[in-house]
């Protein structure tokens, strides 16, 4: 089971396709990635998490949703302040 922290900021993004959100309490470490209705990627592919922090871009995970388009995932990633999209 997940459970997304009391006092986390929740964003969630705006797609085409597929519903995502992402939790994170500023200053701590630790971001709850947060999905449905995705489309599953092609076999060998996943979704890629970006993180821009003032003029840089860094990599983040990649995950892959379930068959049926959920996705539910912890990562030990640190956001020091709020996430702006």
């Amino acid at each position: 089971m997940l459970s997304i922290p009391i006092g986390a900021s929740v964003v969630r993004f705006e797609g085409a396709r597929g519903d995502l959100a992402i939790a994170y309490r500023p200053g701590r470490s630790g971001v709850y990635v947060l999905g449905a209705n995705l489309p599953t990627p092609p076999e060998g592919r996943a979704y890629e998490l970006w993180m821009i922090q003032g003029e840089e871009v860094l990599p983040g995970p990649c995950l892959r949703p379930e068959a049926d388009g959920r996705l539910l995932a912890t990562r030990p990633l640190r956001f020091l302040g709020r996430i702006s999209y």
